[in-house]
């Protein structure tokens, strides 16, 4: 009985540091990371970080990249109301211009731009306002595998 009890206390201390740990997440993810590290696996917490530093821009979000899907265009659309989006890309051909005609075809989304990015870039960026962060995998993929965004300490029209 006494085994069974200690089973059960161990058990709902694990489940008591699990909430705790993700508790500790949305409070950290409440505010732009400076920096951030997603593992593997981590899709959730990659999507909620990108999407919370989106959500804080007041003019603008750029994005800089070159594989953009439908995933880049939903993380783009939780911005407020009369922020501007655009996104640097390497290929805007028919599927591209499909994507853009889809995503604004749908009720209540704001119109994204997608331009031709004329320079080679290997990395990513993420341009919220006046803040350039830097990226190391697609938005649409971070926590795939062991991604990271940081925060950079540049002019962002240094990048554009």
């Amino acid at each position: 009985m006494e085994e069974k009890v200690d089973r059960g206390f161990a058990r709902q201390e694990r489940i008591l540091t699990e909430h705790q740990d993700k508790i500790d997440f949305f409070v950290k993810t409440a505010l732009p990371p400076a920096e951030q590290v997603f593992f593997e696996g981590n899709f959730f917490e990659a999507r909620v970080a990108l999407e919370s530093l989106v959500k804080t821009a007041k003019q603008r979000v750029i994005v800089i990249d070159g594989y953009v899907d439908a995933q880049t265009f939903d993380i783009l659309d939780v911005r407020a109301k009369g922020v501007t989006a655009d996104i640097y890309t390497n290929s805007v051909g028919s599927g591209m211009q499909r994507l853009v005609a889809t995503h604004d075809a749908e009720k209540g989304k704001e119109h994204i731009e997608v331009h031709q990015w004329k320079n080679k870039s290997h990395d990513r960026w993420l341009i919220i306002d006046d803040t350039l962060y830097h990226c190391g995998h697609s938005l649409n993929a971070m926590g795939n595998h062991l991604s990271a965004i940081s925060q950079m300490g540049i002019n962002p029209e240094e990048i554009l």
